[in-house]
């Protein structure tokens, strides 16, 4: 759809879409077991960073708490429902389509890696009946939020291989952004200019 310059990622499987205490006994009496400890969580940022970006994540919320990039925190198992990214368009131009990735790399040591891709708005001049119009102007914000319905659909992904409450590291990348004058930009400062002929395919501006 898109020919940005992307560094060579491994084979990826890619979904589109849009704590319990145990009291064993012991000789009649009971004793408390503290309640086992969940492995620490991280939230990695693997967008190619550049002044030019139109998008920024000003923050994220995950299991309730404000945490931040390339940080480990504290987190229970099932810290993947309700994480909340807030991006904020910094650029001068009004923002009609995002499309980021989700990567899951501990499921690499199962076979390939596992990721969502997720997308909002429309991708112009092709069919979009089944997705809804999304406009994010200058200066203004959205948030992205794993709901219930989007973490069900991911833990059913995730399942098909291993559980979802055994993944502890996630990978955000903003990989394209399309404007409503019909140009896009890709990681890295890069431009593009969707091709008059071809409206899947974007090239980039020399």
């Amino acid at each position: 759809m898109l020919r940005a310059k992307i560094l060579p990622r491994l084979p990826v499987l890619m979904l589109i879409g849009l704590l319990t205490s145990s009291f064993p006994a012991s000789g009649g009496s009971a004793r408390m077991r503290p309640p086992s400890q969940s492995p620490a969580k991280l939230i990695e940022n693997e967008s190619t960073e550049s002044p030019a970006d139109p998008l920024k994540v000003i923050s994220i919320t995950a299991d309730g708490k404000p945490v931040k990039f390339n940080e480990k925190f504290a987190a229970k198992e099932d810290w993947l429902r309700g994480l909340t990214l807030e991006l904020k368009n910094i650029s001068e131009k009004e923002i009609t389509y995002i499309h980021c990735d989700l990567d899951f790399p501990e499921t690499a040591s199962t076979g390939q890696m596992m990721a969502y891709q997720l997308t909002m708005g429309l991708w112009p001049g092709i069919d979009n009946k089944s997705r809804a119009p999304f406009s994010l102007t200058p200066g203004s914000e959205v948030d992205i939020a794993f709901d219930d319905k989007r973490y069900a659909d991911v833990a059913r992904f995730i399942n098909t291989r291993q559980p979802i409450t055994s993944i502890n590291r996630v990978t955000l990348r903003i990989s394209f952004i399309i404007f409503a004058d019909g140009t896009g930009y890709g990681g890295g400062g890069t431009l593009f200019r969707q091709d008059s002929n071809n409206p899947r395919r974007f090239t980039p501006v020399h």
